[in-house]
């Protein structure tokens, strides 16, 4: 927006907006998909949050941000100050999620409040499945990652936990 992205950054990201996810949302189907959304203005930690409270209490995500996928560039020009008009209001999710502190330098944070433009897919699948979804799903040319897993929160604690770990 400011002249600050370089060129391979933008043709990277508008090269990944232009990505059909029609492939991916029939095989997260096959496999079981409990759940799926694609990630667009309310960012990743919104997205996965209301997923979350659909699941109904009990339920928390153990999401692990070194196993956050980003653009070229992206880390990059959230350290130096660049984010999106809409992140602020994204950032009032941040109560959703534990950890906040401990991962505060963390270069892969701001991507959780990020509001995206054809950001991909989100899908809950049984353990079993993710795996299997992730290698088929790589084999036909989409990028996909195990970002986390659904576990077991007492009452009162967010729904979201940050993991420094890969998932």
């Amino acid at each position: 927006m400011r002249g600050a992205a370089r060129a391979a950054w933008i043709e990277g990201a508008l090269a990944s907006m232009r990505l059909p996810s029609g492939q991916a949302a029939e095989r997260f189907a096959t496999l079981g998909a409990h759940a799926c959304t694609d990630v667009t203005g309310f960012g990743l930690a919104g997205h996965l949050a209301e997923m979350i409270r659909a699941t109904g209490d009990g339920v928390a995500v153990e999401l692990s941000l070194a196993a956050l996928p980003a653009l070229a560039g992206a880390t990059e020009l959230f350290a130096r100050g660049f984010a999106s008009s809409l992140q602020p209001e994204n950032l009032r999710a941040r109560h959703l999620v534990e950890g906040m502190e401990r991962a505060a330098d963390n270069s892969k944070l701001a991507l959780l409040f990020d509001p995206q433009t054809a950001g991909g897919l989100l899908a809950a699948l049984p353990p079993a499945a993710a795996a299997e979804a992730i290698i088929a799903l790589r084999a036909a040319g989409v990028d996909a990652v195990d970002i986390g897993e659904v576990c077991v929160t007492e009452s009162g604690r967010p729904p979201i936990r940050l993991s420094l770990h890969p998932a």
